[in-house]
């Protein structure tokens, strides 16, 4: 008996089980060959876009680790570019803090929202692999992509560790630099001459 996908898709008047009516483009989606070799560039199509979405959420949740550390912190990463141009120095370190935290975040929100689509994204793709494969296959997918998600997460984590040392040293190099030198709060404009103990308690 021909190989039919369906009732009525098969002709018995023909010798080749097809109806010779039907154009060979339509006809090409009955052959068995056919629809296990589509079945099979979907499997493999879903086994990368799962593999991408994978490296993909651990790249999001880096960035969105960096963003929350730098809101603690108040570093201001690369990403954030602007000029103020204030004459008190007081205004433009008070209006530059504000506007860092919420370049930040707003950063941090969008960063979020592409956590949520790739973990929607990254849950339909393992349904249908796991619908698709058999259970060894789907296993040892998922035990690969582990791996790969360790390492590339273990190279995110060097990578944002070491940008956060250098925001901290420039932080620290700008607030040295930005502290002016104060005269003693004590000065002895007399002509008597204050022992070291005088002077320590003219100090509190």
């Amino acid at each position: 008996m021909p190989f039919s996908f369906g009732p009525g898709l098969v002709s018995k008047n023909s010798g080749n089980g097809f109806n010779k009516s039907v154009p060979f483009q339509e006809r090409r989606w009955f052959l068995p060959s056919f629809l296990f070799w589509t079945l099979f560039c979907w499997d493999r199509k879903s086994g990368r876009l799962f593999t991408r979405t994978a490296l993909k959420l651990i790249r999001v949740m880096s960035h969105i680790s960096f963003v929350t550390t730098c809101l603690k912190f108040n570093l201001r990463p690369a990403f954030v570019a602007f000029r103020i141009s204030f004459t008190s120095s007081t205004r433009r370190k008070r209006l530059k803090h504000w506007l860092n935290r919420k370049w930040l975040n707003s950063e941090w929100r969008s960063w979020y929202f592409k956590k949520a689509v790739s973990q929607d994204l990254l849950h339909c793709a393992s349904t249908r692999l796991a619908s698709l494969l058999p259970p060894e296959d789907f296993q040892l997918l998922l035990t690969r992509n582990h791996r790969r998600q360790c390492k590339f997460h273990a190279i995110l984590y060097n990578l944002k560790l070491n940008k956060l040392r250098c925001l901290s040293a420039s932080v620290q190099q700008s607030t040295i630099a930005e502290q002016s030198p104060f005269a003693d709060p004590v000065i002895n404009l007399s002509c008597h001459t204050f022992t070291h103990d005088e002077t320590k308690l003219g100090l509190r």
